[in-house]
């Protein structure tokens, strides 16, 4: 064998050495753990959980949020699984509230098992991202109509191609709704809509207003009104062309770019013989400002 192909076979087996050592080496894997999602929270309140499962027992498990460290335990090699709720992590920093348009949080696990033939801790790493989203919301009976109302701005955020308003509304009237007196039907009209504005800044005068308007529905004693939701667009509501649901296309932001909108849901309930309730909610009551600010960082 020359000089050149004896050179190669060491080669070749330096690597199949070297490989064996990795895999030797990989005392713990990672079989299970969540990809890249979405969740959401409620009054700072957050519903989402991180979870991880091993091919063999785990002897510590280590938790971050945004690479710091959120919550250590120790679980002495008992079971291959552990999980993780930030809602009940008493440490303030651990909290992962959502915003309307959405808050990216990086959620990461190392985790150690016991590698006997070694006598050595073995570990391994995963890490996703999660999407929080918070609504702003209204649910409360009326004063003058005896009505229970909901409505809800769920998300307003950027899909990588369009600003997106998910929202609804809905009210009840009771069977026993104190303003319905000896009455034997009470009917109240339902009326809700939906709009959202261009703003040039976060602060400004608005612009460019797109409105959903729904037509009014009668509900009398103990009956619903139907679940309402924007879009599609009104102009294909009454006939026009179909111009798909109610979303704001703006196209792909680089990085630097901002748009500026603000969304609005209202529901209104009015009686022949009581007068008028409303209910509204509205992004600025959640971001401060008019308008909610997008960047491309917003995006998926």
């Amino acid at each position: 064998m020359s000089i050149r192909s004896t050179r190669i076979v060491l080669a070749i087996l330096y690597s199949l050495f070297l490989f064996g050592i990795v895999n030797n080496s990989l005392a713990i894997e990672i079989v299970d753990f969540p990809s890249n999602t979405e969740d959401t929270s409620y009054n700072g309140y957050t519903y989402h959980m991180a979870y991880v499962k091993t091919d063999v027992p785990i002897y510590h498990v280590n938790w971050y949020i945004d690479d710091v460290i959120a919550y250590s335990e120790t679980l002495d090699s008992t079971t291959k699984r552990a999980s993780y709720f930030p809602c009940y992590d008493p440490t303030s920093s651990a909290k992962i509230p959502g915003r309307v348009k959405g808050t990216k949080y990086k959620i990461s696990v190392k985790v150690w098992a016991w590698d006997a033939d070694d006598e050595v801790f073995r570990s391994a790493t995963a890490s996703y991202t999660v999407k929080m989203f918070e609504p702003i919301y209204l649910y409360k009976q009326g004063e003058k109509t005896g009505a229970w109302g909901s409505v809800e701005i769920s998300r307003f955020y950027y899909n990588g191609s369009d600003i997106v308003m998910s929202a609804s509304a809905y009210a009840s009237n009771p069977s026993d709704n104190p303003k319905a007196g000896d009455l034997d039907k009470f009917p109240l009209t339902v009326l809700p809509w939906f709009w959202t504005q261009k703003y040039p800044a976060p602060d400004g005068n608005a612009s460019d207003e797109h409105r959903d308007t729904k037509d009014s529905e009668t509900i009398d004693l103990g009956e619903s009104s139907q679940y309402y939701n924007p879009g599609p667009d009104r102009q294909a509501q009454i006939g026009g062309p179909d111009v798909g649901p109610f979303h704001r296309n703006i196209g792909v932001l680089e990085e630097g770019e901002r748009r500026y909108f603000k969304a609005h849901a209202h529901l209104q309930v009015y009686g022949a013989r009581t007068g008028t309730d409303d209910w509204e909610v509205d992004t600025q009551q959640q971001t401060g400002t008019a308008a909610v600010t997008f960047t491309w960082e917003d995006g998926p």
